[in-house]
Parts: structure tokens; C-alpha cells; sequence
């Protein structure tokens, strides 16, 4: 609420303006005389405060029924909490707002804007971060206006069709910000605050009372990638017409695998949890110290793979009987080891001289995302590190680097499409060359979703999932594919019904949904029958407390 009432705020803002106005002229003066009276014959005082205050009755509309918290930290400003580590700010002048996010205490401006469209914009602002990679200008039906680039800063202007009257309408630098703000400016904002109320009830249906916290995505990354493993680990060897069949056969359940219990997971999630542990009790965040957590993770790992129960001085994951379940590993992770098994020091072994891009070094590299004192490009960085240590081909490096700071962006609140604009901008920033395959497949999958409804036939056109960057590519296209929260089901279903490395392209995509919408958007049957639902929970508590 705002200080002494939601309807004084605009006519306040103004009286802040013109003083302040007043002390920048260095002497007294009439300020709206200086402005004019409007066309209408109005006072700027009426014209200007009712134009900030209806920016104001947007957020408070946006806000009324959800969990979202309005404050005024300043005469000239209003804040939009959506969660701990996300804040919309608005800041007025006396012609238009400033548009900025607040992520983690670090501020971006998104846009500029006159204050006749600012209610929408900044509603439209508040739909994607709430609803990540749920609005969007492909769903308006109303057309957008037109961008103009402008000499400054190489940003977009949108140009309204009574621009010769009223002025332009918002500056936006990015051009993604500009087509999506494009379309918002267009819609009035009565209907975006409905449509927010359609979203907040759709969530209600789903069981889902607000957006997933930071520590429920790390635990939904966790669970959601066991939970896709193990929906694809019975299907891996079945083409996808069988898949398909045997899934829909279960009715939304496991399919039984040829080993082990209804839910098993393969070796994805058993080396997604080690490097998880290795992880939580790393001495330090410095190359060494993560090379060393990389390295010991894979080597504890394959220790459970050459053997059939632990050791009697087995702590931690090692000490636990079921992990010793041999679960069709994969044959460059168990080469690669069986050379390096006997070195327990990373520093004393070489990056692989092999060729493999397999895809084990994407499947094990959610954990590198899910440490939260990283950067994104730090997790980038970290994945691609380690997993040079048994895929020597570029695209295994950089899809594993890709997939952690993809991971990283949704644990922090980005929705998926703009993540993966981000990671797209790091591989061309970072590995031209070596991130080209890598690039391609990421464009490739992000063009068939845009395509015409869901369809397996497009997703095995990505490839079949062994190698890398179409692994990451496919999960990627399923989860683009079915981006609400009542969808993870479908998307798990449509990710691991294919000819080729089932359970690597479910667990992959269930990190990625599981990031997204945290723990609680999983199928509950399928958390609840999941091999290792308790020790994922108990990583994902470890990997929270050891930032």
C-alpha cells in the first residue's frame, strides 16, 4: 500500500518532481506553468499524476490476489517483491519511468518509458518474471508496434501509430525485451492483470500456490532429473513408436525395467549424485579444488560400478548398498576411469586424449548449476572442466558447460527461453569453434518448438541423444515443447519416447523442468515410487548449506 493511500501517489510523485525540478533551475518558480497546460486544458499536476498513478493501480491489480509484495521505498519509486531474490523497481520522472530489475541485489535497467504506456509495460514485466517462459508476444493476438532503432546505445524505440502526436513509446536495448514490450504496449492493462489471474488459478489447479523457491528448485533439478531417468531407463533400447506404447501403457506411471525396481535409475542419476556430494564438501571454488571435486566424484562412482557391495570404511553415497546397481554405464566414462582409478589426485591426471562427445558429461552436470555462490559463467566453466576429464571432443565440453549454466540461470529465477538466450550469447563468446556444435543444436531445438504442436517425429529429427549436444538439444525441445507447470508430465514423456539414449535425454530434461518449477510442478506418483527420492533431497540440502 502506498503511504497515505493508494490514490495519492501520482499527485505526491508530481509535487517530488516539481520541487526537485525547482532546485535544479536554482531559483523558485512556477513549474507547471513552465510545463503548459495539456490539450484538454488540464493542469500537468492532474495530467501527470494521473498518469503515474495509473502505472501504480496496474502493479497494485497485478498484486492484489498473489503473493506478491508492493512497497515505496522513495517518493519517486515503487517496488515489486516477487521473491526473495527478485524485484521489479519502477522510477518516475516527469515524462516517463525507468523499467528495472533487481535480481540478487544487482540492478538492470529493461526499459524506458513514457507514462501513458508504462502500466503495460510494466505488467507485461511482471508476467514473464513470474510466469517464466510463459508469455510471450507469440501468444498476443493483437499486433505489435513497430520498433525503430535508435542511434543511442544501439536500442529499440517502439513507434505507436499517434507517435507524430504523443512521442514514442518505450527505449528498450534488448531486442527480445523490445518485440515482447512491442506486444504488451498493445494490450490494455486490465486484460494483462486478467490473464495474470488466469495463470495464478491455473497454478491453484496444479496444486502450486506461488513461484517454486530457490531451495525447491535445487531440490525439484535434483528430483525431476532421477524422475526422468527412470521414466526413460526401461524404453532406452526401444524404438519410439514402442516407447511411446509402453508409456502410455503404464498410464502415467514407471515403465518396469528389465532390472531392478519399479523407478530405477540408471548410471545418469547415481553420477549426477556423486558430483552432487563431491560438490557440497569441495575445499574451495578455485580450478584445483573443482577439478579434484570432479575427479573424485567419477572415480567414486565408478568404484560402485567394479564392485558389488561398499567397503567397510565406505562413508557417505559410497556406503550405500543400492548405488552399487550396475545400470548400463556408459563405455568412455568406464575407460576413461579404469586409466585414472588408481590416482586419487586430480592434478595428476591429464585431461582424455579420446574423441568421445558422449553425452555422460552433460547428464552428470546439473549439480555444477546448483551451486549458488557461482556464476553462471562460473558454472559454465566448472562443467566444462570436468568433464574434459574423460570426453576429450569439444562439444562434450561445451555442452556440459552449456547445461550447468542453463541450470544456473532457472535456479535464479530466468525462465527457459531467455536462459537460453544467455547460454547461446556465452557459447559464441567463449567457444566459437569448440561451442559450434553445440550452438547449432540449441538453435535447432529452440526453432522446432516454435513450430506446430508437440510432435516425436521433431524431436528424433534433433538426433537420438548419444552424443552430447543432441542429448542436451532434445531435452531442450521437450521442455520448450510443454512449458506450463501442469505439463511436466508430457514433456518427460515426450523427452524419453525416442529411438536412442532414453534416459540420458529424460534426466536431463527433468533437471531442466525441475529447475524451472521447482519440486512441487513433478508428477507426485512418480516422486513418490523414484529410486533415491530421499537422498536427492538430503544432496539438495548439502549443496544449499556448503554456498
Amino acid at each position: 500500500m502506498t503511504p497515505d493511500g493508494a490514490e495519492s501517489f501520482g499527485l505526491r510523485a508530481f509535487d517530488e518532481l516539481a520541487a526537485r525540478r525547482q532546485l535544479e533551475l536554482g531559483h523558485r518558480s512556477n513549474v507547471e506553468k513552465w510545463l503548459g497546460m495539456d490539450g484538454d486544458a488540464r493542469r500537468p499536476r492532474e495530467v501527470i499524476g494521473d498518469r503515474i498513478q495509473a502505472v501504480i493501480d496496474a502493479v497494485l491489480g497485478f498484486a492484489g490476489d498473489g503473493p506478491e509484495t508492493v512497497s515505496f521505498p522513495e517518493p519517486l519509486t515503487a517496488s515489486v517483491a516477487l521473491d526473495e531474490r527478485l524485484e521489479l523497481i519502477i522510477r518516475f520522472g516527469m515524462d516517463d519511468a525507468d523499467l528495472i530489475e533487481r535480481r540478487i541485489g544487482v540492478e538492470r535497467r529493461i526499459a524506458v518509458s513514457p507514462h501513458r504506456f508504462a502500466p503495460s509495460a510494466v505488467l507485461w514485466l511482471l508476467l514473464s518474471r513470474r510466469w517464466p517462459g510463459r508469455v510471450s508476444a507469440q501468444d498476443g493476438a493483437v499486433e505489435p508496434l513497430q520498433l525503430r532503432r535508435v542511434p543511442r546505445g544501439g536500442g529499440f524505440e517502439l513507434v505507436p501509430a499517434d507517435a507524430h502526436e504523443l512521442g514514442w513509446g518505450p527505449l528498450v536495448v534488448d531486442a527480445a525485451d523490445a518485440v515482447e514490450l512491442a506486444w504488451a504496449c498493445g494490450v490494455a492493462p486490465a486484460e494483462l492483470i486478467a490473464r495474470a489471474g488466469e495463470m495464478r488459478a491455473a497454478d491453484r489447479r496444479a496444486g502450486l500456490e506461488g513461484p517454486a523457491s530457490v531451495d525447491d528448485r535445487i531440490v525439484g533439478a535434483l528430483l525431476g532429473g532421477a524422475v526422468g531417468d527412470a521414466l526413460g531407463f526401461p524404453v532406452e533400447f526401444d524404438d519410439g513408436a514402442t516407447a511411446e506404447r509402453r508409456l502410455a501403457e503404464a498410464g502415467g506411471g514407471f515403465v518396469r525395467p528389465s532390472a531392478g525396481p519399479l523407478g530405477a535409475i540408471s548410471d545418469d542419476t547415481q553420477l549426477t549424485m556423486f558430483t552432487a556430494e563431491a560438490l557440497a564438501r569441495r575445499t574451495g571454488d578455485d580450478a584445483a579444488a573443482v577439478r579434484q571435486a570432479g575427479h573424485g566424484a567419477n572415480l567414486a562412482w565408478y568404484r560402485t560400478q567394479c564392485a558389488t557391495s561398499p567397503a567397510g570404511d565406505a562413508r557417505g553415497l559410497a556406503a550405500e548398498p543400492w548405488l552399487y546397481a550396475r545400470r548400463a554405464p556408459g563405455a568412455t566414462m568406464m575407460s576413461s576411469l579404469a586409466a585414472v582409478a588408481a590416482e586419487a589426485r586430480a592434478d595428476r591426471v591429464a585431461d582424455a586424449v579420446n574423441d568421445s562427445k558422449g553425452c555422460g558429461t552433460v547428464m552428470r552436470s546439473a549439480p555444477f548449476g546448483l551451486v549458488l555462490d557461482w556464476s553462471p559463467a562460473q558454472a559454465y566453466g566448472a562443467a566444462a572442466a570436468t568433464a574434459r576429464l574423460t570426453h576429450g571432443h569439444p562439444s562434450a565440453a561445451a555442452s556440459a558447460g552449456a547445461f550447468a549454466m542453463l541450470v544456473r540461470l532457472l535456479v535464479d529465477g530466468h525462465g527457459l527461453a531467455g536462459a537460453l538466450g544467455l547460454v547461446l550469447a556465452e557459447l559464441r563468446l567463449r567457444d566459437p569453434l569448440d561451442g559450434a556444435e553445440t550452438d547449432a543444436a540449441l538453435r535447432g531445438a529452440i526453432f522446432a518448438a516454435g513450430l506446430a504442436r508437440p510432435s516425436r517425429h521433431r524431436l528424433e529429427a534433433l538426433g537420438e541423444g548419444w552424443v552430447a549436444e543432441e542429448a542436451l538439444a532434445i531435452a531442450v525441445y521437450a521442455a520448450l515443447s510443454h512449458p506450463e507447470p501442469d505439463e511436466v508430465g508430457r514433456a518427460l514423456a515426450l523427452a524419453v519416447a525416442h529411438g536412442g539414449d532414453s534416459d540420458s535425454t529424460g534426466s536431463i530434461c527433468g533437471n531442466l523442468l525441475g529447475a524451472v518449477h521447482g519440486s512441487a510442478a513433478l508428477p507426485a506418483a512418480l516422486v513418490r515410487t523414484v529410486e533415491g527420492a530421499e537422498q536427492l533431497r538430503t544432496l539438495a540440502a548439502e549443496l544449499r548449506a556448503a554456498r
